[in-house]
């Protein structure tokens, strides 16, 4: 939707006073700088600590919405983003003058209780609207004191954001009331919040911009139903508005209480609350059941809610294009504002059209997304149907289905802002399988490393018969698949037990891992080739070439590919032929390193290699947090080397000229025993053999090396570990309910989208995309003109 707007955005810094962002240029643009990806993986979601994900190759016309906002005159912003004629205006306008009038009297004698002064000047105004607008009196918007307690239920835990006022139903107000007694205040829960109010009684003109707009980005990923969110500041003198969607969040120009015109914006403001002005009626919060619970509203006789209702779990009803709703009972990963805000839920029960009850149904994961219009055509939901479109592609996520959410004739999308240089949005939901799970769910050491053979075959796959890259291979990315649904839909496949069955009868056979999250995908001639050049992936397992913008320098010549030896040997000859042997054996020869000191602008570009580099950095974090089963977590004498190597994996950033993941790539085994857990101490030969031949910048060997020759070395590796452990019977079983004490980024909040309930854990190192943007906010926005 757009509105003419006759004057551009000025951007306004944040936590400024009127007076110093009226004197910031707005005609003189800051340099160019990245913009942070937009993914969800929404492995989707996180505190977001150093290790979020990013990119940077759209650089398109921004703000940094963390330190500055676009700013627009009131009437442009009223105009966009409220209502400029709602019927019965003046007659609404004239009642409440009176008790506007008193409000703005006395908050400018004294402030002292200015919380108190603005919630009732709220709540009367939003009561004489109710009242002319014949709105239900259990819907009547009120305004509660929250600044005694952080809200509840937030779908990216722990997200506590304070906020003076909530603007919540007379029916949840109603129940916050009940359970609010003598000094025991209940807390509210995200979900039920309409807007927030935001006071500074400390300071005539400063209105508290960032807490507006950092509280709007959360209420964003808190309600799926309700796109687009308003916020007010205050201070002792004026207010300002904020408005955000996934676009990005806009502030009307200051307004002292005293001018006219602020009444006519408060009144408006609260009008939007009743009307939302962007709205998906495709999701919505699941009525609670009264039966034996309710409790009768002291304030609204007659009117009875749920008891508690106001401190409840959310469960989401989520319908699809073709009518059937999904009972969505868990969140599983949320992306950052003002990008593609991705929304991951799971759903084990839903209603098919014409049916009144929900039945059980196979997991089913539900993601929706905010993806730029130009963006589409090489989206997410356009990848896995492209990588389908021939029968499954074995190893990937199913699509179940995917569209955009329609409104009326349109579409539901973001606010058109004219010249804020933002590409307009629409939202897009996908129903995706959802029985796979995490690789914490593999029962031994020997079904990691099958998992991970087969993560490098699918990676060979799906750029060898459909040209995409992943490009965002990270631990929450990779899910184990279940051994029911392994070889349904494949005809014929190499995966490790189909090659492993040649001399071990008893594995089982089709892939044994699920690729998911696109969302930063290369699909080779929809994806802009600058795409290539971008910074993207999580950043603790991002290939370093990737990481340092291709920055690296020639330090190590290509690694020799070892030989296979034994049972591996013969596994691998009967399968692919001796030809094949002997060629995989001859990649790494032969290839000298060019005498540069950097890399070459035509192979500085995202290849296949990097996603199997990527492979390598979830084998170093899995074994060094994983828990041999019967351990005790308090009896791990190694603990304090796992914490120090997993934190260098996790503190690590994009976009540096040098990577810290370095230096264990030249250890020995015996130093690479010391971080991982005692009992899988034995492993570190392994890890360091895969170390040597992922070490090298192999964009400096010369001739170029095949596009999938780190994933060859890597596997023969993997194969031979493999047998070995077989034929030695040295496989060491895992705990599939603990890790070790690592206090890992990835070990609490949301679990990654599709992996099972019960592996619920944080993607706190959350990534950047391929498109520019992610499901992050953006770090560093360009000014507008």
């Amino acid at each position: 939707m757009s509105v003419a707007s006759p004057t551009a955005p000025r951007i306004l810094p944040l936590n400024a006073s009127p007076s110093s962002a009226s004197s910031k240029s707005s005609s003189s643009p800051s340099s160019l700088s990245d913009r942070s990806g937009e993914t969800d993986n929404t492995s989707t979601a996180s505190s977001d600590s150093s290790g979020t994900s990013c990119t940077d190759w759209a650089r398109r016309s921004c703000v940094d919405t963390a330190s500055e906002m676009p700013e627009l005159p009131v009437a442009d912003f009223e105009a966009l983003f409220l209502d400029t004629s709602f019927a019965d205006f003046v007659s609404v306008a004239a009642e409440a003058q009176v008790h506007y009038d008193v409000f703005s009297h006395n908050i400018a004698l004294d402030s002292s209780n200015a919380i108190r002064s603005t919630m009732d000047m709220l709540n009367a105004l939003s009561q004489i609207y109710q009242e002319h607008a014949h709105s239900p009196t259990l819907q009547r918007i009120e305004f509660l004191d929250h600044s005694h307690a952080a809200l509840l239920h937030h779908p990216h835990r722990p997200t506590h954001i304070p906020t003076q006022l909530v603007a919540v139903t007379t029916r949840v107000a109603d129940s916050w009331r009940a359970a609010s007694v003598a000094n025991n205040v209940s807390a509210i829960a995200w979900h039920h919040v309409v807007a927030a109010v935001h006071i500074d009684d400390d300071d005539d003109d400063y209105t508290p911009l960032k807490e507006g707009s950092d509280f709007l980005g959360a209420l964003n990923q808190a309600r799926p139903d309700l796109p687009g969110c308003l916020s007010l500041v205050t201070s002792r003198r004026c207010c300002r508005i904020v408005w955000s969607d996934p676009t990005s969040a806009y502030a009307s120009a200051v307004t002292h209480w005293s001018n006219p015109v602020t009444l006519s914006s408060v009144l408006r403001f609260i009008h939007r609350l009743y009307n939302p002005l962007v709205r998906d009626f495709t999701v919505q919060l699941e009525l609670p059941d009264l039966s034996g619970q309710a409790e009768t509203s002291s304030r609204t006789p007659g009117c009875s809610f749920p008891r508690k209702l106001h401190e409840t779990r959310p469960v989401w009803l989520v319908e699809d294009d073709g009518g059937t709703v999904y009972r969505a009972t868990k969140v599983l990963a949320v992306g950052k504002p003002w990008t593609r805000l991705n929304w991951v839920a799971s759903a084990s029960e839903c209603r098919p059209p014409g049916v009144t009850e929900f039945r059980e149904c196979p997991r089913t994961v539900i993601k929706d997304s905010w993806p730029r219009i130009a963006d589409e055509p090489a989206g997410e939901s356009a990848v896995l149907q492209h990588l389908h479109s021939d029968g499954a592609m074995a190893g990937v996520c199913r699509l179940q289905t995917a569209f955009r959410i329609a409104c009326g004739s349109g579409d539901v999308r973001t606010v058109d802002v004219p010249g804020s240089g933002f590409a307009a949005r629409r939202k897009h939901r996908m129903i995706l399988d959802g029985t796979g799970d995490h690789l914490y769910s593999c029962s031994s050491v020997v079904d990691f490393l099958v998992v991970m053979y087969d993560v490098l075959d699918v990676l060979k796959g799906i750029h060898s018969q459909r040209s995409v890259m992943h490009r965002d291979i990270s631990i929450r990315n990779l899910l184990r698949s279940p051994e029911s649904s392994r070889m349904e839909g494949i005809k014929e496949s190499t995966f490790a037990g189909d090659i492993l069955a040649r001399k071990y009868p008893t594995m089982r056979r089709g892939p044994s891992c699920t690729l998911i999250d696109f969302d930063n995908a290369f699909w080779e001639g929809h994806t802009p080739d600058i795409a290539l050049s971008a910074l993207v992936g999580t950043p603790t397992f991002a290939s370093r070439a990737v990481s340092s913008r291709f920055r690296l320098p020639a330090m190590h010549p290509a690694a020799r590919i070892k030989p296979l030896r034994g049972n591996a040997y013969d596994c691998y000859v009967r399968t692919f032929g001796e030809e094949r042997y002997n060629a995989v054996s001859a990649m790494h020869q032969g290839r000298e390193l060019l005498d540069l000191m950097e890399m070459p602008a035509e192979r500085a570009r995202f290849n296949p290699r990097h996603d199997a580099e990527s492979c390598f950095w979830v084998i170093v974090h899995f074994m060094c947090t994983a828990l041999p089963l019967g351990s005790d977590p308090a009896a791990d004498a190694h603990l304090q080397y796992g914490k120090e190597l997993c934190h260098l994996l996790e503190s690590h950033t994009l976009g540096l000229f040098s990577d810290s993941r370095d230096s264990p790539l030249s250890i020995s085994p015996a130093a690479w025993a010391y971080p991982l857990h005692e009992s899988l101490a034995p492993f570190s030969t392994l890890l360091c053999s895969l170390a040597m031949v992922v070490r090298p910048i192999y964009e400096f060997c010369e001739p170029p090396l095949h596009p999938y020759h780190l994933h060859e070395a890597m596997q023969r590796i993997l194969l031979q570990e493999i047998c070995r452990l077989l034929d030695t019977q040295g496989d060491v079983a895992l705990d599939t309910s603990r890790r070790r004490s690592i206090d890992s980024a990835f070990d609490d909040g949301p679990s990654s989208p599709l992996s099972n309930p019960r592996s619920a854990r944080a993607d706190g190192n959350k990534k950047r995309s391929s498109d520019g943007e992610e499901d992050e906010r953006p770090s560093t926005r360009r000014r507008l003109n």
